[in-house]
């Protein structure tokens, strides 16, 4: 702000509170608790810095096959798997219903729609990425979660599995460039999604930060 007899800012550090040695004072002052509302912006950047490290913490599974589609495979015994999705994708899923596209006991082939996830920031159809038999649908109820997500029990000759399968390395640097993606977000002065409705309720879900086109977006290199 300016005015004729001085020059002024609402803040020198552009609202780094984190890093800030005035806001830990004052801080210290409240008994450890901030003395006023972190703005808009302070909640959109910290948000996202939260989720991009929880992505890249992520513990490699070795008990799990990764597959090129962010889905994961689990041996149970002899041809049969738990097939399910990751748990980066578990960290980043919003506020969502899933549909099972597909029968007990049926074949599925590859690229075939095996579930429908949808929710406030639109849909997203999950396609099978390799031939297998379906044999039965899991619990499918969704919160967050750290951990992969196991969707059904399926029969799947292991020479399918091989061609889709991911090395340890391939899942690490798509981690990468997941938190990269995120990272474009975490810049921004203004928040380009819904972070605050009309009664000023705070946003929760990372399609509200990001916006539900750049949502659908992620979800999209995700799955694909």
């Amino acid at each position: 702000m300016a005015s004729d007899a001085v020059n002024y800012k609402l803040c020198d550090r552009e609202f780094d509170c984190e890093n800030c040695q005035f806001d830990k004072v004052m801080q210290n002052l409240g008994g450890g608790t901030a003395i006023y509302n972190a703005s808009p912006v302070t909640i959109h950047r910290n948000y996202l810095i939260d989720k991009i490290d929880s992505v890249l913490k992520q513990p490699y599974d070795p008990s799990c096959y990764y597959l090129n589609n962010n889905m994961v495979v689990k041996h149970l015994f002899s041809n049969t798997y738990y097939l399910g999705v990751s748990c980066t994708v578990m960290l980043l899923l919003d506020n969502l219903t899933s549909v099972c596209e597909c029968k007990k006991d049926s074949y599925v082939l590859m690229n075939d729609p095996i579930f429908n996830f949808s929710g406030d920031w639109g849909s997203i159809a999950v396609r099978a990425p390799m031939n297998f038999m379906f044999l039965e649908g899991l619990n499918t109820s969704w919160e967050e979660s750290s951990v992969h997500k196991w969707l059904a029990i399926v029969a799947v000759h292991p020479a399918e599995i091989s061609p889709v399968k991911i090395s340890e390395q391939d899942w690490y640097d798509s981690r990468i460039n997941i938190a990269n993606y995120l990272k474009n977000f975490s810049h921004l002065s203004v928040n380009v999604g819904t972070a605050l409705n009309d009664r000023s309720e705070q946003a929760k879900y990372l399609y509200q930060f990001i916006g539900k086109t750049e949502y659908q977006k992620l979800l999209r290199i995700l799955f694909q």
